[in-house]
């Protein structure tokens, strides 16, 4: 423990007569009196330096003639257990002893001290400790415990030996914490509380189901697949902490590859991709159309019926993907006319729908209504017009909370994931 630069560890309780032995040293940077493998060390200013086990209003007196000069006391407020005394004046230590309410005290060091050895407690000690200040015998603890009470018994009694304290009250009543073992279990308690929090929050970090998932999209999550497997992902890991990204492809594998985000969701193959993917679903091609527009009486649109229309075109999400099937269907030679934004889908939507143009989207965009907005399917010669969906992740990875978002893509589309997962 530490209380602003001193540091102290327990050692062993003393009786009042070597306690006045070991003051009558005075400053050396050696110790001059052992005990039971302990030290009794002098301060550097000619004092001894003693740690008294009490409350925070205890105080430790020096006693010289009919006077008491009482020692100079530093107590840490968050620890009531312990609490240190300088004695000022050795001599009178020396001449008279040291007076104390408990008459025990324990001799403790400063860190420039670092050959005073500490008592060892063992984690399982405290645990035992206090499920047996919660039943009122030693029996129903043991039970408890599963253990059998000669070894809960002597468990409690080493721990009491190696702290010097009485943690415990045996009567033919049972059972009862003493004082000093009140306190002691309270703050083993706040200890034993925070370690097992702290084990299960490292447990649950190591097995991915708690921590940071940044997750790289440029697709609508109005509906389809990516929607379903992210509120899916949410009701399995709750306490996973999942931050979107939206972006263009171009854009996702530039922060994949420099790890600003964990997995991409990207439309199409990445030719400048050699990571790791696993190909997904496939969405159809929809064209967002305004209401009054003369192409809504049709059921499906083709592509050659766009050539002649003013097509919205983001450059965030899937829209690199749809200038290149423009291209590949109408060709190069007659485009057409296209009208640049650099807005997020739902901005182009609105403006669809006060008749700004047309506006190629993924089937997944589909799942919100926008006033005045009117979707209709894009074929070819073949019939639906699709854009396949990749996961894509960094195989050397080490974010235990993609694993199990991955282990779940592949549980939800095994006949699609089953292809090769590695591009």
């Amino acid at each position: 423990m530490a209380i602003g630069s001193l540091s102290f560890g327990i050692i062993a309780v003393y009786p009042k007569h070597e306690v006045r032995r070991a003051c009558a040293s005075r400053a050396s940077s050696e110790p001059r009196y052992r005990a039971n493998g302990g030290r009794v060390l002098t301060g550097p200013e000619g004092g001894c330096l003693l740690m008294a086990l009490s409350r925070p209003n205890w105080r430790v007196e020096a006693a010289q003639a009919n006077e008491r000069q009482t020692c100079q006391t530093f107590l840490a407020p968050a620890s009531p257990i312990f609490a240190l005394a300088k004695l000022e004046d050795p001599e009178a230590a020396q001449a008279n002893g040291v007076r104390h309410s408990r008459q025990k005290l324990v001799n403790w060091s400063p860190a420039t001290y670092p050959r005073v050895s500490t008592v060892p407690v063992e984690f399982r000690d405290l645990r035992w400790a206090i499920v047996a200040s919660k039943h009122r015998s030693l029996r129903q603890a043991a039970e408890a415990l599963r253990i059998k009470q000669p070894t809960l018994s002597r468990g409690l009694r080493n721990l009491e030996y190696r702290l010097g304290v009485t943690l415990f009250k045996r009567t033919n009543g049972g059972t009862r914490p003493t004082v000093e073992g009140q306190e002691f279990l309270e703050a083993a308690r706040r200890f034993v509380d925070e370690t097992e929090a702290i084990t299960v929050r490292g447990k649950n970090r190591s097995r991915g189901e708690s921590g940071r998932l940044t997750i790289g999209i440029h697709t609508s999550l109005s509906a389809g697949n990516l929607r379903a497997t992210l509120i899916e992902h949410r009701h399995r890991f709750p306490d996973v902490d999942r931050q979107l990204v939206d972006g263009a492809s171009d854009h996702l594998i530039s922060d994949l590859a420099s790890s600003a985000i964990d997995v991409a969701f990207v439309a199409g193959l990445s030719p400048r991709w050699s990571d790791r993917s696993l190909l997904l679903w496939s969405e159809r091609v929809v064209a967002a159309l305004p209401a009054n527009h003369p192409l809504t009486g049709r059921d499906v649109i083709h592509w050659g019926e766009l050539r002649h229309e003013s097509l919205l075109m983001s450059q965030r999400g899937p829209g690199p993907e749809f200038l290149k099937l423009l291209d590949s269907k109408l060709g190069s030679s007659d485009p057409c006319p296209l009208v640049r934004h650099d807005v997020v889908l739902d901005r182009l939507l609105s403006l669809v729908g006060v008749d700004w143009g047309i506006l190629l989207v993924l089937e997944s965009a589909t799942g919100a209504v926008y006033p005045g907005v009117t979707f209709r399917e894009v074929h070819d010669a073949e019939g639906p017009t699709r854009l396949s969906l990749r996961a894509y992740w960094r195989q050397d990875n080490a974010n235990p909370s993609l694993r199990p978002l991955l282990d779940l893509l592949r549980e939800r589309y095994p006949d699609i994931s089953a292809a090769p997962d590695a591009s």
